[in-house]
């Protein structure tokens, strides 16, 4: 990989001083061109201009097939240079671990009749599918029940915070204890200092209500949740977690047999980009215990 890398670099850095010298060379026929053109003694159809037009013609051609070729190889370059900067980021992560290294696998089958460009694109398309499910996956939202018991158990620990003290008023006779909550903190600007002050605690109304309407709340809370969910492609954290680890392994299991077929093609003179989000465990045929990359 560096090596393809290192070859795509120099082939665009060689493009690119062919490039420099021929704009050098455009600029002199240009202005030799226009030397001639305001030169009164040299008429247009003098073999002069003639000849400066076709110079700066041709130098302006050529330019724009270098540009052309140099777009296609500054690709190559890049399509080569992605994947190896991922692989090394990937194997720097890995530093001091111990490496294990994957079961080799079977070489993959290939269709009669079919180019290996077309059996690298169909894996691609699974795995790009597989991409899809695990993003699905990962955008589940909860099941019906589940959200019911996050939203009372949230709602019960606001009314335990509501019920009022009776005992003091009981054992005491002291007024009945209403629920309070901490005053807010404020900044006052004084004459020479900024200092801050704490509000006398106040009546706590929300959680008051929570404690006096708990059971309304609840069941209105459940008619929402019951409006808005959607238990057919719900998932608890449980599921969700099963599933992600699942479609992660079989995304893995193609992009190794995609790795197979990279290979396979550049024995055959074939050459196929590794993708830049490939895998490096799949691309150096680590074992699959070994830490994921980032982001994955």
């Amino acid at each position: 990989m560096r090596q393809d890398a290192r070859d795509a670099h120099a082939a665009l850095i060689a493009l690119s001083d062919e490039m420099q010298e021929t704009r050098v060379l455009r600029l002199r026929a240009d202005a030799r061109l226009r030397e001639l053109m305001q030169d009164k003694r040299v008429r247009e159809g003098d073999a002069s201009i003639i000849t400066a037009r076709a110079s700066a013609e041709r130098a302006a051609a050529t330019l724009q097939r270098l540009q052309v070729l140099h777009s296609e190889r500054q690709a190559r370059w890049q399509a080569a240079a992605g994947p190896l900067a991922e692989i090394e980021g990937y194997l720097k992560s890995l530093s001091g671990a111990r490496i294990a290294l994957a079961e080799p696998l079977p070489p993959p089958k290939l269709v009669k009749g079919e180019h290996i460009t077309e059996t690298v694109q169909k894996v691609r398309g699974k795995i790009a599918e597989l991409q899809t499910d695990a993003q699905s996956v990962e955008d589940a939202v909860l099941p019906a029940a589940v959200a019911k018991a996050i939203a009372r158990a949230q709602i019960e620990a606001i009314a335990a915070k509501g019920e009022p003290n009776t005992l003091q008023l009981i054992e005491g006779r002291e007024r009945l204890g209403l629920p309070t909550k901490m005053g807010a903190v404020v900044s006052v600007i004084g004459t020479d200092k900024l200092a801050t002050v704490t509000m006398p605690a106040a009546f706590d109304t929300t959680a008051f209500l929570f404690w006096l309407c708990k059971d309304a709340i609840v069941a209105r809370v459940d008619s929402l949740i019951d409006e808005n969910a959607d238990d057919a492609s719900a998932l608890t954290d449980e599921q969700r977690g099963k599933k992600h680890l699942q479609i992660q392994a079989a995304i893995l299991e193609q992009e190794r047999v995609e790795e197979q077929l990279v290979e396979m093609a550049s024995s055959q003179a074939v050459a196929i980009h590794r993708r830049r989000d490939a895998d490096p465990r799949a691309v150096l045929g680590l074992s699959d215990a070994m830490p994921a990359p980032r982001g994955f």
